[in-house]
């Protein structure tokens, strides 16, 4: 430890200096934090004001998918897509699994959360995602364009994460 705080060879150099707050207050009530958190995250899911985020960025996903075979790179475009899906950072299933996890830790404050089987609902739409990240990363190695079973799994997580959050609203 007394290594960590007090060295200078990184971009950030330490002598010691550290911030110890005083006291930490109690964020409050941990049902109304997480029920607010995750109604908060579906109605932006939910939320038609963009066409680029939520359900509606999904259904410009699906209306734009038929010209992805007209990209140069599409092989590209499809494996980029996989990958931010599964493979960067996101825990798998395009952070459903950890959203999940959060879910499942926080049924000690929101019983709720299990009447509306919104952990189950969860893992189900990752699952979705993993099905379309891997039939991106498919139609990515295929030697000429085809998207169809690509548009099916979107349609499919389209569909799961719709009605997910339409349920988590329940909460609210």
């Amino acid at each position: 430890m007394r290594k960590a705080r007090h060295q200078g060879v990184s971009f950030y150099e330490t002598q010691g200096n550290r911030f110890s707050p005083e006291a930490i207050k109690s964020p409050g009530s941990m049902r109304e934090i997480i029920v607010s958190s995750i109604v908060h995250n579906s109605r932006a899911i939910l939320d038609e004001a963009h066409d680029f985020q939520g359900i509606r960025g999904m259904d410009t996903w699906l209306r734009e998918l038929p010209e992805w075979g007209e990209l140069e790179d599409w092989k590209w475009a499809a494996r980029f897509s996989y990958q931010i899906i599964e493979r960067r950072g996101t825990g798998g299933g395009g952070f459903r699994l950890m959203y999940a996890d959060f879910l499942r830790e926080s049924l000690r404050w929101v019983p709720d959360i299990a009447s509306y089987g919104l952990v189950e609902r969860m893992l189900e739409t990752a699952g979705a995602w993993q099905g379309l990240a891997a039939a991106l990363k498919d139609a990515s190695e295929q030697g000429r364009p085809d998207f169809r079973e690509v548009a099916r799994r979107v349609e499919r997580t389209r569909a799961l994460e719709d009605a997910y959050h339409r349920a988590a609203l329940a909460l609210a």
